[in-house]
């Protein structure tokens, strides 16, 4: 956390707004605590005053020669309005401050995928994981077939509710409508996360498979509770090489050795799903991510 805050003070400064527990902002949203923080802004629960439902409040400083960033984080918000699905966070509100812009959403309680799988591995029953993958494979359909690409499906971008029985995806800050003839990414450039990237994106490209690629390896990781992804490296260049050369071992050779005859069977049918997901060529045939979803549901 100290490197992350470090990293914000060396990005906005010292004066950078900063939001304490009690303010009030944009006369509506009192900040009741501070959720995380990284090198693009942070994140803060508030309550709304005016009918008192607790919200997430996602901030960030532009400065003048971020335009680039100052759109993304407005494409998000334009984007999470669209959508209305139970599996993708809603965006409520968006408002300036100066030179700070803030995008309110529901608050969701729960952990990320990301801490679930690190910090209580094996906690939930084969059952539960296929419910949470299929909510997590739906809501990537759902932006799919809204034409938008999220370009970042990673287990931190997953939270999971307290009760496990819950999924929203969030964090569109990257994403792409495809609809969209302008592009502000230039072409060649590399964005997501290095290690659940698909190859197209790491030759700085990206297509409607992409999504496919990086929720593959996600539930691949959930389901083996691997602590990362299947191309993890220490070194990102080594990362992508595995991304474009390796290929992942079927789930189905991942699994314990003592696995009833009817789990042994709903593995072989998710290893042959996740197979078809993380099939390298660009040129090969993808599930769409709503199938992927429905062949989850009824693996069990």
């Amino acid at each position: 956390m100290g490197n992350e805050q470090d990293s914000v003070r060396e990005l906005f400064g010292d004066s950078a707004f900063n939001p304490e527990t009690g303010k009030l902002l944009h006369d509506q949203y009192r900040i009741l605590a501070k959720l995380g923080q990284g090198g693009m802004g942070a994140v803060y629960q508030a309550q709304d005053c005016l009918n008192l439902n607790y919200v997430a409040i996602k901030r960030i400083m532009i400065q003048s020669n971020q335009k680039n960033l100052m759109e993304r984080f407005r494409r998000e918000y334009r984007l999470l309005r669209q959508l209305h699905h139970p599996n993708v966070v809603k965006a409520l509100d968006f408002f300036q401050e100066q030179d700070t812009l803030f995008l309110v959403m529901e608050f969701v309680e729960g952990i990320s995928l990301h801490k679930l799988i690190r910090e209580h591995p094996h906690s939930l029953t084969l059952e539960q994981q296929l419910q949470i993958g299929r909510q997590i494979a739906l809501a990537v359909a759902a932006l799919n077939e809204a034409n938008i690409l999220h370009r970042d499906i990673k287990p931190p971008n997953i939270i999971v509710s307290d009760n496990r029985r819950d999924v929203k995806l969030v964090d569109l800050g990257i994403s792409k409508n495809l609809e969209e003839t302008a592009s502000l990414t230039e072409h060649g450039i590399v964005l997501g996360t290095p290690s659940y990237l698909s190859p197209e994106q790491v030759q700085g490209e990206s297509s409607d498979r992409s999504d496919i690629f990086s929720l593959g390896l996600t539930l691949y990781q959930f389901f083996l509770w691997q602590p990362h992804s299947p191309f993890h490296q220490e070194n990102k260049l080594l990362i992508l090489r595995n991304i474009l050369q390796k290929t992942v071992p079927p789930l189905i050779l991942q699994i314990p050795k003592n696995v009833s005859k009817l789990q042994h069977t709903i593995y072989q049918s998710l290893s042959d799903i996740l197979q078809q997901a993380l099939v390298k060529k660009s040129e090969a045939s993808f599930s769409p991510c709503a199938r992927i979803g429905r062949r989850i549901s009824l693996a069990f």
